[in-house]
């Protein structure tokens, strides 16, 4: 009856594990909606107690759903991908309230909420942002491997660079860049495929700073290829409709 009962639960993990690695092929090749498919199969798998790391499964779901996330699309097909993400890390949260990789999701679906209407910033949102940014850097359950720490830079960068964009008060020009420049130098000292993402993204945010600022086209425009370079090496698909 031991026996049975072990077999069972090895068997449980063993399912869940094919799930997330077929998961995170689909999500390595940006087919995030297969992605999502095989991460939800693994998060209802029986024999998977949640408070034994099933807050991960939420995570990957999340981002695979930010990852679809295009800024092209319609206003509402965009509103539907950012609420989705949005369950899926506040249910990673619940899970684990320590949970630094949760945070930095609820930050980023909020920040994509406060900007997705370009004639109007959502300042509530934005706020709400960076909150969930900060909470990440002060959260216990941050490995070194999930770079919480520039992540956050970027978010809090880019935060602060849609406060300036729209002349708010408390959001600086100087701040954004000093996160976007932390950024990058993680890159520079480990330029792993993960860090690559934060650091094509920093470059084209310190363009568009650029041009905001001082009208410095010449930087803007050597600040945006840096970032079409960085992000089209990506191995798997690069993200096209970011470059």
């Amino acid at each position: 009856g031991t026996l049975t009962g072990i077999n069972e639960k090895l068997d449980g993990r063993t399912s869940a594990l094919q799930h997330l690695v077929k998961g995170l092929a689909y999500y390595y090749v940006s087919q995030s909606d297969s992605a999502v498919s095989e991460f939800r199969q693994a998060a209802e798998t029986p024999d998977w107690p949640p408070e034994l790391g099933k807050e991960v499964v939420y995570m990957l779901i999340g981002t695979a759903q930010l990852r679809s996330y295009d800024p092209k699309a319609p206003i509402g097909q965009r509103d539907e991908i950012l609420r989705n993400a949005s369950d899926s890390f506040a249910r990673a949260r619940q899970l684990n309230p320590d949970y630094a990789r949760s945070y930095l999701g609820l930050g980023s679906v909020a920040l994509q909420q406060a900007t997705i209407d370009p004639q109007r910033l959502d300042v509530e949102k934005l706020n709400e942002a960076s909150g969930w940014y900060s909470r990440s850097l002060n959260s216990a359950d941050q490995p070194v491997s999930a770079h919480v720490p520039l992540k956050a830079a970027l978010g809090l960068g880019q935060i602060h660079l849609a406060g300036y964009k729209n002349q708010l008060p408390g959001w600086s020009a100087d701040q954004a860049r000093s996160y976007f420049e932390t950024a990058i130098a993680g890159y520079e000292t480990d330029p792993s495929p993960d860090l690559a993402w934060l650091a094509g993204h920093a470059h084209c945010e310190l363009g568009c700073l650029a041009g905001l600022e001082k009208s410095d086209w010449s930087t803007m425009s050597t600040q945006c290829r840096k970032a079409i370079e960085i992000l089209q090496a990506l191995p798997g698909a690069p993200p096209r409709n970011w470059i």
